[in-house]
């Protein structure tokens, strides 16, 4: 499995606007890409403005399928003047307990 991670941190009068817009594109993602076996949407419990996304792909082929997509490419525009700092990680799953994504 392949994980990315990301880190937003967002202007905070835009909040509510990327909530929403990460929130579709969460859904979409899973709903359309036979790829992306999980992609969680985290805030910050002491930070309102911070988002940490967690997602998990079945190969790095298909995150880089993932960044080609028009609604990746769609929400990276809509969302670009909201961001404040973006921090993107890419791990490689070892193991795992639960559900299997095979």
């Amino acid at each position: 499995m392949f994980v990315v991670t990301v880190t937003y941190r967002i202007h905070s009068d835009s909040v509510e606007e990327f909530r929403q817009a990460i929130e579709a594109h969460a859904m979409g993602c899973r709903a359309e890409e036979d790829a992306c076996v999980l992609f969680d949407v985290c805030t910050d419990t002491a930070h309102p403005t911070c988002f940490f996304l967690y997602e998990v792909y079945r190969d790095e082929d298909g995150f880089r399928a993932h960044r080609e997509t028009e609604r990746y490419k769609d929400f990276i525009k809509r969302v670009g003047a909201w961001i404040d700092d973006k921090v993107v990680d890419q791990w490689r799953r070892l193991t795992h307990e639960g559900p299997d994504y095979g």
